[in-house]
């Protein structure tokens, strides 16, 4: 029976991790689905921040690579303690264009790892707030609406500071 359940939550996990670039149709329906999407997406931003944590030419965008994946640990940690909660198993791992993403970084130096960095921000917490607006509207358990609205909270703050990185890089 457990092997059964492992098995069946793995395969929402990783049915829900195309969800994760964040195309409307794809948001998951429930509670669940948007919980396990959520680690995902949490999990997939403390990755790529600690490589631009580490990468970073401009010492203010290595502030808030450090910063991101500060607040997105903290995210994930909490949504994860909330998933053992509900009984949910969870695969821990990126999708095949996360990986991408940390790949091009390793790659890339100075000011081109920069703007790719900042870019993937902007793209992945648009999406995020999204998700985020979408669920703590949706959800009727008050802990999940209070714990969407803070992250909603904290994917506007960090899209903020990106975009205004931007501009001050020159892109």
């Amino acid at each position: 029976m457990r092997m059964r359940l492992t098995g069946a939550l793995m395969l929402a996990v990783l049915f829900a991790a195309p969800a994760v670039r964040g195309a409307d149709d794809e948001m998951p329906k429930d509670d669940k689905g948007l919980l396990i999407r959520a680690i995902a997406m949490e999990t997939a931003e403390v990755t790529i921040a600690d490589v631009a944590a580490k990468g970073a030419a401009n010492e203010d965008v290595r502030k808030l690579a450090k910063k991101i994946s500060e607040d997105h640990t903290k995210s994930r940690d909490a949504l994860t303690q909330q998933a053992k909660d509900m009984k949910l198993g969870i695969v821990a791992g990126l999708t095949k264009e996360q990986r991408g993403v940390v790949a091009k970084l390793r790659l890339m130096k100075g000011n081109e790892f920069d703007k790719y960095f900042l870019q993937h921000v902007v793209d992945s917490h648009t999406s995020g707030e999204k998700m985020y607006e979408k669920w703590s509207t949706s959800t009727k358990d008050a802990g999940l609406k209070k714990m969407a609205t803070k992250y909603q909270a904290t994917a506007k703050d960090h899209l903020k500071k990106a975009k205004e990185l931007q501009k001050q890089l020159g892109e």
